[in-house]
Parts: structure tokens; C-alpha cells; sequence
């Protein structure tokens, strides 16, 4: 599945690609059946020790409310995509998200604040989540380091953009 769904999301423009992202998040953060803080209690020493991982961890409500650059929305999405696309427990949601999503805004552009991108990478760090996406149950106790460490990059890259940090 992970191949094909990933050949699925790269063929999507940027604009189609953030706004699935966006959605795909939106129904993550809704579906989610443990705390913000539960999850992050899942997340291993060695996902900890990926470098910027604690930028997105420590994220300050100040930079948190902060809107993401363009190509900085765009980087993020794909890579989350991708990497979402290639866990076995997120897969099959994200491919039902992408068969039943509409673009029915056009070119009409999408925002992402910081913290809702960090939140989004927290969950996927962790081992401990569940819940329903798309209609599709989930129960994610795995984290790859390879998936989470692709997807930090972008995510702290753009934080650092933000905030001013090296």
C-alpha cells in the first residue's frame, strides 16, 4: 500500500497537497481518543534524540500561533504525507482520506500555524495513539525513527525560520 499511496500523494500539486495535509490532520487531531500529553508520554529516547525534535516538542505559544512560509507548507506536507503513507497503521486512513477528498477550493490558499504542524508530528512520533480517521480505526504503536526523523526535518527547518534559531 505504501508505495502506491506515496506515487498517489506525489503526483498531487502543492496546493492539493497542503490542503489534503491540512485536512488529514484536522481529522487526526478530532478522531484522536488520548491526550496531547498521553502521546507525547509514548515517544522513545531514540525518536527524542533526533536533532530539532526538541524545537517542536518545546514550541512556545508565541511561535506555536506563527503562520509557516509557503514552500515551508508545502516541504512539511509531503513529507508527513509520505511518511504517514509508509506506517501501517496510518495507511489505510490516509488512503481513504485521499479517495473520499474534494478540492473544491480552487487555488484558494491554506494557512498552517506552527503548532498545529508540531502537534501533527507529536502524534506521529509517538507509540501510543488511536483512534478514527476517515472512518477508518486506527491503533498506532509503532514509530519508526527513518519516518519521524524525514518528517522533523522540514518541520524544524521552518522553525527555525520562524523563530530566528539556528
Amino acid at each position: 500500500m505504501g508505495n502506491d499511496l506515496a506515487d498517489r500523494i506525489d503526483r498531487l500539486d502543492d496546493f492539493k497537497v497542503v490542503r489534503l495535509y491540512k485536512q488529514f490532520t484536522e481529522e487526526l487531531m478530532k478522531g484522536l481518543s488520548i491526550s496531547k500529553e498521553e502521546a507525547i508520554e509514548g515517544i522513545s529516547p531514540e525518536i527524542r534524540g533526533i536533532p530539532g525534535f526538541s524545537r517542536i516538542e518545546n514550541l512556545s505559544e508565541e511561535d506555536a500561533a506563527k503562520k509557516l512560509q509557503a514552500a515551508d507548507m508545502v516541504a512539511i506536507a509531503r513529507a508527513s504525507l509520505n511518511g504517514w503513507a509508509q506506517n501501517e497503521a496510518l495507511a489505510p486512513s490516509l488512503e481513504r482520506g485521499l479517495d473520499t477528498y474534494k478540492d473544491d477550493r480552487g487555488a484558494v490558499g491554506v494557512v498552517l500555524a506552527a503548532g498545529a504542524v508540531a502537534t501533527a508530528l507529536l502524534i506521529t512520533a509517538t507509540t501510543a495513539a488511536e483512534g478514527e480517521l476517515f472512518g477508518v480505526r486506527f491503533k498506532k504503536n509503532t514509530a519508526s525513527v527513518a519516518m519521524v526523523k524525514a518528517i522533523i526535518e522540514p518541520i524544524a527547518n521552518a522553525l527555525a525560520k520562524l523563530t530566528g534559531a539556528s
